[in-house]
């Protein structure tokens, strides 16, 4: 599975999300396998079905009124408990990944 991270700026999805969520679905169709995409922020429900057409099997929104602004810490966290769900994976491993971004 290739996971994608949809970046909302002012409500809105940015451009350059969607054009990495269509390369996604072409580097997925070569790998044979699916490619999905994630929201992190708050009140984002109707922008998944924004993000649907540009080529995502699944869209995971994670949704959280403490997550309406920016901080790399949240959202690091926010994202990696959503990347844990769908990979299925040991918790541990993620807590070696460097935060990025201020």
């Amino acid at each position: 599975m290739i996971l994608i991270f949809i970046e909302v700026r002012e409500g809105k999805v940015k451009k350059s999300s969607l054009e990495a969520l269509s390369e996604g679905k072409r580097r997925a169709a070569d790998l044979n396998t699916e490619v999905n995409a994630v929201l992190v922020g708050h009140n984002l429900e109707s922008l998944a079905s924004e993000v649907l057409p540009y080529g995502g099997s699944k869209v995971y929104v994670v949704e959280n009124s403490l997550l309406s602004h920016y901080s790399a810490a949240g959202f690091s966290q926010a994202l990696f408990s959503r990347l844990h769900q769908c990979v299925r994976l040991p918790l541990p491993w993620w807590k070696s990944v460097p935060v990025m971004g201020s």
